[in-house]
């Protein structure tokens, strides 16, 4: 199973049954054995595994008429579907040690506004950890349970995302990224964090990649060599990386071409890359060579 793949347990076949709603199914890493977990009316996404792989927490409207989302948990088989919050939740994220769980929402803004809070994994003593101007979202804790990375516009006139890290107990926040990034993920030994950028390896006006960041900031990041971007791979800084179609899905599913709307990054225990993408419906595993 893709354990610890929280963003790659995709709610995608919408694309297969063309139904209208998401729902959580599971497969194997090499995209054979595909299973429907859930089945219910209405949205559920967002899934991450517990650290011992037995429960899934996510996110679904499913109780609400006005779309409000919530945190709910199941276990791994899709049995024991429990509700965690009451009054809003979005992109949770378990913490390594399994005793927590991260998230976003727009629960304490009468603008919508969205913050990151922090809970115990059975929903007690949720608490925020941002309070900003902008947007923070898509948190992500570090493989020791220290840090959690995430996505924010709070420095942005232009509502433009860039990747944020800060101290689990919201602490020392500090800015990562200065020309895009969202939907961050931590690789597994904690040197490297994974995120989804408009950006171009040697233009950040241009669109179309994908990018590995350090997350120890650099006072003058050095410029280094990146090979063009062919329809099948894409590129991270200073390394290249190869693409191979996990699965597709629906009667827009295709296995070629740039990603159009990457949803979710995940990194394996083996430094793969996985990428959702849902206008081209599909997910790549991306191979990369330093």
């Amino acid at each position: 199973m893709l354990e610890g793949l929280g963003g790659i347990l995709e709610d995608a076949l919408d694309a297969v049954e063309d139904t209208g709603s998401d729902y959580i199914w599971v497969m194997n890493a090499d995209g054979s054995e595909q299973t429907r977990l859930i089945e219910n009316e209405g949205i559920d996404d967002n899934p991450s595994w517990s650290p011992d792989g037995t429960q899934v927490v996510f996110a679904s409207d499913r109780e609400s008429d006005s779309g409000i989302i919530d945190i709910y948990v199941m276990d791994a088989d899709g049995s024991g579907q429990t509700r965690l919050t009451e009054i809003g939740g979005d992109g949770p994220s378990w913490s390594p040690d399994g005793t927590q769980i991260a998230f976003d929402s727009d629960r304490e803004s009468d603008s919508g506004i969205i913050d990151i809070y922090v809970m115990n994994a059975d929903g007690s003593g949720q608490t925020r950890l941002t309070e900003s101007v902008g947007y923070d979202y898509f948190p992500s804790w570090s493989p020791d349970g220290t840090q959690i990375v995430f996505a924010s516009d709070r420095e942005s006139e232009d509502y433009i995302d860039d990747i944020w890290v800060m101290n689990a107990d919201g602490s020392g926040q500090i800015r990562l990224t200065e020309s895009g990034g969202h939907g961050p993920s931590w690789s597994p030994d904690g040197t490297q964090i994974v995120f989804v950028s408009d950006r171009s390896p040697t233009d950040p006006s241009a669109a179309g990649s994908s990018a590995v960041t350090d997350p120890t900031p650099a006072p003058t990041p050095v410029p280094t060599p990146t090979p063009t971007p062919t329809p099948d791979s894409t590129s991270t800084s200073g390394s290249t990386s190869s693409a191979v179609l996990v699965t597709k899905w629906g009667t827009e599913g295709t296995g070629d071409g740039e990603f159009d709307e990457p949803r979710g990054v995940a990194v394996a225990s083996d430094g793969s890359v996985y990428v959702a993408d849902t206008v081209n419906h599909r997910i790549q595993k991306f191979s990369v060579e330093q």
